[in-house]
This record gives C-alpha cells, structure tokens and sequence, in this order.
C-alpha cells in the first residue's frame, strides 16, 4: 500500500474562510469571487467567470460576504495556479487580514 505524503509547502497555514475578493488586472476590475481559503501570504479563490494563468500579476481588495464593504486596500498578488476548483493568489507581502 502507498503512503500518502502530505506536502504542504506555505510557510502561513490557510484557514478556510468565505469572503468577497475583487480582482484586478492591469487596474480594471475584473470581477467579484469567494474565497475557500485565506492565510497572511494568500488566498484561495472559487471558479469564477475569469480564470487567469499562472504567473499573471493582479491586484486584489478583501470585501465583507454580507455588505459587500471594502475591508483592505489594494493588495498586489500573483496567481499561482488556476484550475478546474479555483485559483490560487499569493500576496507580494505578508497582510494581517481584519478581524
């Protein structure tokens, strides 16, 4: 029987979390998704109606599920993956998300 090998390579643990994320690209906004995870040095996103490719810098801003309020600045990210269950960003800088 094979082991299964769990290789967590992120140096923040994800919790799973359900927020807002606005993404941009190239300073337009592009569209609304939800996240499944978020840590201090990234995010997991849900399949949206944009998916971008690995690789591609974006922009990002964190609002409430429930009021749609704008809870950070603009938060400069790239996208790491992008497959059939979502996307994958990884922040440029480490962030201490609102409470």
């Amino acid at each position: 029987m094979a082991r299964h090998k769990t290789d967590n390579r992120r140096r923040a643990a994800r919790v799973p979390a359900e927020v807002l994320v606005r993404v941009y690209r190239n300073g337009q906004q592009v569209a609304d998704y939800r996240s499944r995870n978020i840590s201090q040095r990234g995010l997991g996103l849900q399949p949206g109606r944009v998916m971008f490719l690995a690789g591609t810098p974006v922009e990002i801003q964190i609002l409430s599920p429930r009021h749609r309020r704008i809870m950070t600045e603009r938060l400069p990210a790239v996208v790491r993956y992008c497959r059939g269950f979502g996307m994958g960003l990884k922040l440029r800088a480490r962030y201490i998300f609102p409470a």
